[in-house]
């Protein structure tokens, strides 16, 4: 998952010093790679990189070329191939055995900061999103530039956008190569409660992608998250509708509270939601709601969290969070050694 909410915190940045700014993208893989098509990474004109589009095998080598491109404010296509690299003559420390091409956009005021751009602008929406990896076809498109669904697109690609789908792909249009992608900035997760541990958990999720709200009627809960600057509000001043989350959270600690809030989200959707507590608790706090475990059809994860043997509030907030990941990424959650396939696929 790519953070954008740090994408568009660097993206600031560069806008406020008027500097451009590299932004990197995956644009195919074959074979092992730490991560797959859409996968991208900023590299500002001080050389400070925001995400990552390997587990730090081309990061260096990025680097190092990153003042070259921004200087002439370039865009460039690059393909690494680890398998036929001997490790030992190489400068940038390949660690999986796949190859990986990467699409570099040089984002400035001259351009207006391209797709990223817009983005910010509607995060934390979904857009999708075209975007030319070379300067071959039949018609004049910029190398890199990209274009979004509710944009000018070029000639016979409203079909191929029409059939876009959550995994990244290339596709040819007139004789040209485009990445066609659903951009998701952030994951939308609703806490409903915003005592110590939710606040945890919230600063633990952040930085994870996703976009984070509290929700609380309690004065003081609130204006404690506000100054760690959360995203706390009462129920009737969501950041969003529950309904639209992704992921909720049921943790105020508070009997009657629960209640509520099991009621409040009977309607949702959410894949993942989960429930802090004991089972005897979840049990007796949907009986007074008038529920059932088996209401929500295997999405109701309570008590939340994996068996990890946590015994704190930090430790229990990294099981919830890897529960979480796991069922929104459609992951068993097993052990990696237990694989048999490649543990990137």
């Amino acid at each position: 998952m790519n953070n954008y909410q740090d994408f568009i915190y660097a993206l600031n940045q560069a806008r406020s010093a008027e500097e451009p700014i590299l932004e990197v993208c995956i644009t195919d893989t074959d074979g092992s790679s730490y991560r797959k098509s859409g996968a991208r990474m900023l590299i500002d004109a001080h050389g400070m990189m925001t995400g990552l589009v390997t587990g730090g095998c081309l990061e260096g080598e990025l680097s190092a070329i990153a003042p070259g491109l921004l200087s002439h404010q370039k865009h460039q296509v690059l393909e690494y191939d680890m398998r036929t690299i001997d490790p030992n003559q190489c400068v940038f420390g390949p660690g999986c055995n796949g190859r990986v091409r990467v699409r570099i956009n040089c984002l400035s005021p001259q351009n207006g900061y391209g797709a990223l751009a817009h983005i910010a602008e509607q995060f934390p929406n979904k857009a999708t999103l075209l975007s030319a990896i070379d300067e071959s076809g039949d018609y004049a498109i910029k190398q890199g530039a990209s274009f979004f669904a509710t944009d000018n697109m070029p000639t016979n690609a409203q079909d191929i956008i029409a059939q876009a789908t959550e995994t990244p792909e290339l596709v040819t249009i007139n004789g040209k190569e485009f990445l066609l992608e659903i951009v998701t900035p952030a994951k939308r997760l609703t806490l409903l409660g915003a005592s110590s541990d939710a606040r945890l958990l919230a600063n633990m999720a952040q930085p994870l992608g996703f976009y984070v709200q509290l929700l609380d009627d309690r004065e003081a809960y609130i204006k404690e998250g506000q100054a760690m600057g959360l995203k706390v509000s009462s129920f009737a001043n969501a950041a969003f509708d529950v309904g639209e989350s992704d992921a909720i959270v049921v943790m105020s600690h508070d009997y009657d509270k629960d209640i509520d809030a099991i009621k409040l989200i009977q309607t949702a959707n959410a894949p993942y939601i989960g429930m802090l507590g004991p089972a005897d608790r979840r049990d007796r706090v949907l009986k007074s709601a008038n529920l059932s475990v088996e209401f929500f059809g295997g999405r109701l994860y309570g008590p939340a969290g994996l068996d990890i043997g946590a015994d704190s509030s930090d430790q229990i907030v990294v099981s919830i969070l890897a529960e979480m990941l796991a069922v929104l990424n459609n992951r068993s959650a097993d052990s990696l050694r237990n694989k048999t396939q490649s543990i990137h696929a």
